[in-house]
């Protein structure tokens, strides 16, 4: 119970003189917390992204998307042999066999084309790139808070990530989607060892783990053997608290080196 003082000003709580900004603070404190707990600010950010990209879903098969969708066999039915062929063949199979080996992307397009019936429709493949990238910039979002752990400024960044126009081609392209998937991959690999820096014992393992799995995940979207054992072995260290200052050198410039 708060007694008046004679500074009107004050009053006085359990016989301690207390100024109202002391009992403000805290009260701004759990604003400031439930701001960042809210939905209506990711809701904000998507619907921002949405506004920057709303006249890219009339888009049709351009480009390669011709040759990497509509000619592809392979998604033309959810069967155990074309997902066999997807696994065992590179991305621009049947038209010839590259260097570029991407599984998971040529799987979303079979899940689009078959799993959704969307055929020749391009408004759904359109779609689901927009989520992924809605997606990426609500990771971008989690990961500035966390490193900055000031609100303002990771929604500052994340809307810039949203509409940024470095986005453009891999949101508006349909075949885009394998920057989109990676880049997924990433944030979530990175925010999964930043929360592995507050865990201890037991969980700090199993999110090395899922770290590790993160960025072999990401190398088998882009068909690149990113995780060397180098890099493994110094990630590992950095998360489980045995880091020395070239541990992070190093994982620093891996990481990003495989941006994409």
């Amino acid at each position: 119970m708060c007694v008046p003082h004679r500074d009107s000003s004050r009053c006085k709580a359990g016989g301690v003189t207390v100024s109202p900004a002391r009992r403000i603070l805290p009260a701004l404190a759990n604003l400031r917390s439930s701001s960042e707990t809210s939905p209506a600010h990711r809701l904000r950010l998507c619907t921002l992204t949405l506004l920057a990209f709303s006249n890219s879903f009339d888009a049709g098969f351009t480009w390669d998307n011709r040759f990497l969708i509509l000619q592809d066999p392979r998604i033309r039915d959810l069967t155990p042999q074309n997902i066999d062929l997807i696994i065992h063949h590179t991305y621009w199979w049947p038209t010839g066999e590259s260097g570029l080996y991407r599984p998971l992307t040529t799987l979303s397009y079979l899940f689009n084309y078959s799993v959704l019936d969307l055929r020749d429709q391009p408004l759904g493949y359109h779609w689901l790139n927009f989520i992924l990238h809605a997606m990426n910039v609500l990771l971008v979002y989690a990961l500035t808070l966390r490193i900055a752990r000031r609100f303002w400024p990771a929604v500052f960044i994340a809307a810039i990530w949203g509409v940024h126009p470095a986005s453009t081609e891999s949101v508006t392209n349909i075949i885009g989607r394998a920057d989109l998937l990676a880049a997924m991959a990433t944030f979530s690999g990175f925010l999964m060892y930043l929360k592995s820096r507050d865990a201890v014992g037991v969980a700090e393992v199993r999110l090395a783990c899922r770290v590790d799995v993160g960025y072999r995940r990401r190398s088998f979207l882009e068909g690149k053997r990113c995780g060397d054992h180098r890099f493994d072995c110094d990630l590992r260290a950095c998360i489980l608290g045995q880091e020395r200052p070239e541990h992070f050198s190093w994982v620093a410039s891996q990481c990003s080196h495989r941006l994409p």
